[in-house]
């Protein structure tokens, strides 16, 4: 058995425990039982911190070299096109590097 899946990434474990707080709902209620949209909005900005936190370790695994099938592994995802489709990303200081050297490239004697 390959030793990335007998890991856990922390990645996983933050997702794992943002499924639990959500399936304690009353965490979300006040004291008469109405539902808290305070609490309840911090708990989305707390998940999209989260959902960051994956999009910005994918990125920079792809950026220190990490191949597709690599990257989809570290982000233990199912399928290639999630890992690449939804977590990859772009970032605009490395496309402006890239541009740079295929400049160099094309021009140089």
């Amino acid at each position: 058995m390959s030793l990335i899946k007998d890991r856990r990434s922390p990645a996983d474990s933050i997702i794992e425990r943002a499924t639990q707080i959500r399936q304690q709902s009353s965490w979300f209620k006040s004291k008469d039982g109405d539902l808290s949209y305070k609490k309840f909005e911090l708990f989305l900005t707390w998940l999209n911190n989260i959902y960051a936190l994956r999009v910005a370790f994918v990125t920079l695994a792809f950026e220190a070299g990490a191949n597709i099938k690599e990257g989809q592994a570290l982000a233990r995802h199912s399928t290639p096109q999630l890992t690449m489709n939804v977590y990859a990303r772009a970032r605009n200081e490395r496309l402006s590097d890239l541009v740079e050297k295929v400049g160099k490239t094309v021009l140089s004697d």
